[in-house]
């Protein structure tokens, strides 16, 4: 298939979506998400001290996503709105990079729009990207990389190559995994090196890798002087699990889930494709008995992690970001799980196809795409940490796969589908990513509340990000030294025993959606804050206040 170099208008209503769904979710609202309470005190003490410092929670060493937060925050003013802002706009920007690259791939610009709003409506990319996580930043800066080498490769052009040079070195820079692109370009260039000619393929490759390289050896020098400690904690981590007896079922059971993580995400080209009959010559000869294989192997992976590593067997299998599904019925985990099996396999069979009908004869934009996620499953594979946000990088190949069924030939019917099924996945997401948001925000502002009435910050147990970020880890690193752990898994399992344990027992004030019983001795409702969830059910967050104070 050629590429499509139109206008690109279909990706507009695209855009539109975007722009409305951070009207809907309020990104200014003042909270953290997840661990970005650690970035956000190192942009604090980058912008109040001018020394880069990564807090000691913080194991990506990410300088780029800092000054770049750092900047946002100069711009708007500190604040957790101010850096969710930084990352929103490079959200915009990968999402963009994402429409060019589907378009080089040879799908026409409507059918590229969908797998746009399709990476715009995944759970995973829409949460991260109301965050100050380091997980959509680098998506994008990947994205941006990629597509101007496709360019730099498909054109000859050394400007193209040192554009994406320059957005290597700050993916690089934002988390260490970023390497893989100084790989995947060069394998890329020698795979073109004959129709490049050696004077011109040698020249790209300078351009393009010598930026990415400087990068990459400074974080190699930043940590060798042995900051930030998280990481050194890590690749103790990393040692032991490597040397795990146990690795080989891993190594089994972890790219199996990615295939079904990443065939829930393209689920929407996938309708699209079915709606639209797919084509013989997007999944090839022999399409069934390479699904029924390709399913088969799923289930006995999924199977082998339940039974063998203690894994679940339904959605989520992977903590952070889909926790949220640990509340739905059990049947409908059962009918998600079953959909992403299908579409996991179905992946599997169009890239098998695709990949036995063409080998390595692809476009520069497939072949960067195809190397680098390949290096980033393998990389992730092998990482000790298997947490669900780390599939994101792996989105945008998912969905090319998919479009692949659509042959660039898709109908109105099966696009409209598609479109559905984006709606429906992105009207939820918005109003789930609201609700966490709003539910922060109303704990993290009565929170400060009860400081302003008199209680010490250290006093108040209230959410894990608005406690860490007002010191509570650091507290628990000060107080236990020296440290009773030089595994970061094992520290982090302690510092949470101690959130749920020690914690409590000395807290003059309590602010969480646990109401206190009214025969309770030691506690007192202060005052409730009213909210609403993604279901606009009523919830109430509570203020607890000590009657008594600690001994």
């Amino acid at each position: 298939m050629t590429p499509d170099r139109g206008r690109g208008g279909a990706l507009l209503p695209v855009l539109a979506a975007f722009a409305l769904a951070v009207v809907a979710v309020g990104p200014g609202r003042e909270t953290a998400v997840d661990d970005d309470w650690a970035y956000a005190l190192t942009v604090r003490a980058l912008l109040e001290t001018g020394t880069y410092a990564p807090h000691d929670w913080v194991a990506a060493n990410p300088v780029f996503h800092v000054v770049w937060g750092g900047l946002g925050s100069l711009l708007l003013g500190p604040s957790m709105g101010a850096l969710r802002a930084s990352t929103l706009l490079l959200a915009l920007a990968g999402l963009v990079a994402f429409d060019r690259l589907a378009r080089d791939h040879g799908l026409r610009s409507d059918e590229a729009a969908l797998l746009t709003a399709s990476l715009l409506a995944g759970p995973l990319f829409l949460r991260l990207a109301f965050s100050f996580m380091t997980d959509v930043p680098y998506l994008a800066l990947c994205l941006l990389a990629l597509l101007a080498w496709s360019r730099a490769l498909g054109q000859g052009s050394v400007t193209f190559a040192f554009a994406g040079s320059l957005c290597a070195a700050a993916a690089i820079l934002t988390r260490q995994f970023g390497v893989v692109l100084i790989v995947a370009f060069v394998v890329a260039t020698l795979l073109r090196a004959r129709p490049l000619g050696a004077r011109l393929a040698s020249a790209l490759v300078a351009c393009a890798t010598a930026l990415p390289a400087l990068a990459a050896l400074w974080q190699r020098g930043f940590v060798g002087s042995g900051r930030p400690r998280s990481l050194h904690w890590l690749l103790n981590d990393q040692v032991k699990y490597l040397s795990d007896p146990a690795l080989a079922w891993e190594w089994l059971w972890r790219p199996a889930v990615a295939f079904v993580y990443l065939g829930a995400m393209a689920a929407p080209v996938l309708v699209a494709a079915v709606v639209g009959r797919l084509p013989s010559e997007a999944i090839g000869p022999g399409a069934r008995r390479r699904f029924a294989v390709a399913l088969g192997a799923l289930l006995a992976a999924l199977a082998l992690g339940w039974q063998g590593l203690g894994r679940p067997l339904l959605l989520p299998l992977l903590p952070f970001s889909l926790d949220v599904l640990h509340g739905w019925p059990r049947w409908l985990l059962v009918l998600l799980t079953g959909q992403a099996l299908l579409a996991g396999a179905a992946l599997v069979v169009i890239l098998a196809g695709h990949l036995a009908r063409n080998g390595w004869r692809l476009g520069e934009a497939e072949t960067l795409v195809m190397l680098f996620s390949g290096l980033t499953l393998v990389s992730t594979v092998l990482f000790v940490q298997y947490w669900d946000r780390y599939l994101l990088p792996l989105v945008p190949a998912a969905l090319l796969i998919a479009g692949r069924a659509l042959a660039g030939q898709a109908s109105r019917r099966a696009l409209a589908a598609g479109f559905a099924v984006t709606a429906l996945a992105g009207v939820a997401g918005v109003a789930w990513v609201r609700a966490e948001l709003v539910r922060g925000e109303a704990i993290w502002t009565a929170s400060e509340r009860v400081v302003s009435a008199g209680v010490a910050r250290e006093a108040v147990l209230s959410s894990w990000e608005w406690g860490n970020y007002n010191g509570f880890f650091d507290r628990f690193v000060a107080q236990r030294r020296p440290l009773p752990a030089t595994s970061l898994v094992r520290l982090q399992d302690e510092v949470v025993a101690s959130w749920h344990e020690v914690y409590p027992a000395r807290a003059a004030a309590m602010v969480g959606n646990y109401p206190a019983h009214p025969a309770d001795p030691d506690w007192v409702v202060a005052s409730r804050v009213p909210i609403r969830d993604e279901f606009l059910r009523e919830q109430t967050i509570y203020v607890l206040l000590r009657r008594k104070p600690v001994p």
